[in-house]
């Protein structure tokens, strides 16, 4: 039986809300939109973004930035975002097909070896190592943005499947704890559309 003990009013309202926004908002990445707003703000013209997980925000980042660089693992939507990319003239992005296997980290490294990103989204497969290795690849002053962060880190979130605590044995069970220890002392902004989150950490 499919559990919909998520169907609380608190999230069918905020469900209903999130899909509002992005009907009146096709152009903006499928984040939490309060994340699409600061990231507004935050965002320079010369940043170079390093995303895993391609899709309406690689156009969006290529509209706003210098420069974006896209790590995606379904062979299908790397051409379909390609195929966009180049429809709409933009020759500063790039879509790389990785595979989703053992040697995804390997593949990345070597993508990424000549990229010096001062803005990382992980939203993609293998989300625990990416996220760490994007630890290690981030420069300071740049940003690293978590999506789904309620999946993975503890919060009070409402949002459906959040980890609430370290005790967690979804989260114990996994690499997010080095995670959670190694971004303790960064400046962080976490924002929920009552459906899922999204945060923003500050390196530095």
């Amino acid at each position: 039986m499919r559990n919909i003990s998520h169907l609380t009013p608190h999230y069918v309202v905020s469900r209903v809300r999130e899909i509002a926004f992005h009907r009146s908002n096709p152009d903006l990445p499928w984040l939490a939109p309060q994340a699409c707003y600061l990231l507004a703000d935050l965002l320079r013209p010369n940043d170079v973004v390093l995303e895993f997980g391609s899709g309406r925000s690689t156009i969006w980042f290529a509209e706003c930035v210098k420069a974006i660089t896209a790590i995606e693992c379904s062979e299908e939507w790397a051409k379909t975002v390609s195929g966009q990319l180049k429809d709409r003239g933009f020759s500063n992005a790039q879509v790389h097909l990785v595979g989703d296997d053992d040697n995804y980290l390997s593949e990345v490294n070597s993508i990424c070896s000549e990229i010096d990103a001062t803005v990382i989204l992980v939203d993609g497969i293998k989300r625990a190592q990416t996220a760490l290795w994007a630890l290690d690849k981030a420069n300071p002053g740049g940003l690293l943005i978590l999506d789904d962060s309620h999946r993975y880190l503890p919060s009070q979130s409402r949002a459906p499947g959040a980890i609430k605590s370290v005790q967690d044995p979804g989260f114990q069970n996994s690499q997010w704890p080095e995670f959670h220890q190694r971004t303790a002392h960064m400046r962080k902004i976490r924002v929920s559309s009552g459906v899922s989150d999204t945060t923003i950490f500050l390196v530095s």
